[in-house]
């Protein structure tokens, strides 16, 4: 009986995860078409979205691409990391139980992130927008499984399954 409840169990959080994947995934579609929007309605005189992102981004024009001859209302570097969570919610196909995994993607990730920071600050190079956009998408494509299951865990906890992360101690 009791496997059959953790089988049970299980399922319960799959479907979940499925739905908190699609939830991510279009509400960041949705965020980074609004981000996309603001430089048409910019060109047209309206200004309000920017207002909006204000505290998502620092929105320097020189570090957004542009449409319209309009910066977008996120920098490429924020850009790329709500495009790579987006793509990761929508590809992921299971939640992952290698926290650790997933953890050390994530670090090598920022690293990689903070590595293009470093260098672009003291001079090897200067504001190159793609880059920007890529170290930012592997970032969202290293945060998307782990919101993906926070999220999966705060929901089916709260219908009464099993959480799977206890606390951050589980890691060490």
């Amino acid at each position: 009986m009791y496997e059959v409840m953790k089988s049970i169990a299980v399922w319960q959080r799959f479907k979940a995860g499925e739905w908190v994947r699609l939830l991510v995934a279009g509400t960041v579609a949705l965020w980074l078409l609004l981000a996309w929007l603001a430089p048409y309605f910019a060109a047209h005189g309206r200004y309000d979205l920017y207002a909006v992102f204000r505290g998502a981004c620092h929105q320097v024009a020189e570090r957004c691409f542009c449409i319209y001859a309009q910066p977008m209302a996120l920098c490429a570097r924020c850009t790329g990391i709500y495009s790579g969570i987006m793509l990761a919610a929508l590809l992921w196909a299971k939640p992952c139980q290698n926290r650790k995994m997933l953890l050390a993607l994530l670090g090598s990730s920022a690293s990689v992130m903070l590595l293009d920071v470093a260098l672009e600050t003291i001079g090897v190079y200067h504001n190159v927008k793609w880059l920007r956009f890529a170290t930012g998408m592997g970032f969202g494509i290293a945060l998307a499984p782990i919101l993906v299951n926070a999220l999966t865990d705060v929901l089916t906890e709260r219908a009464g399954a099993k959480k799977t992360t206890k606390n951050l101690s589980q890691f060490s």
